[in-house]
């Protein structure tokens, strides 16, 4: 069966009760090697294993996207001028705040 949690090296989805309701949530993401563990609210667990590419472990990129899926070339995000038109894959998929937020 497949990992809810891992689409494949890139991308990871959580499977959890809508997190847009107006309060605060506590989401801790834990990496080591190739096994990723998320929780959410000390409630909601998911744990997976990030496929390996060619026997090896690689990290693409640093950045962290929330959210959303990360740009496909993972430039740092620039948001449009005054005026200018955007698509819906453009746009940020993020809506909210972040406080306390810490990585290491």
């Amino acid at each position: 069966m497949p990992d809810p949690l891992v689409e494949d090296a890139s991308t990871y989805r959580l499977n959890s009760p809508s997190l847009a309701d107006g309060r605060w949530h506590h989401i801790r993401i834990r990496r080591r090697a190739d096994y990723l563990e998320v929780v959410v609210d000390n409630r909601h667990t998911q744990k997976g294993i990030i496929p390996k590419l060619e026997d090896t472990f690689e990290i693409i990129g640093q950045q962290v996207y929330v959210g959303g899926e990360s740009p496909y070339d993972f430039r740092p995000y620039t948001p449009p001028r005054l005026g200018q038109w955007t698509t819906p894959e453009q746009t940020l998929k993020f809506v909210g705040q972040m406080r306390n937020f810490y990585w290491n």
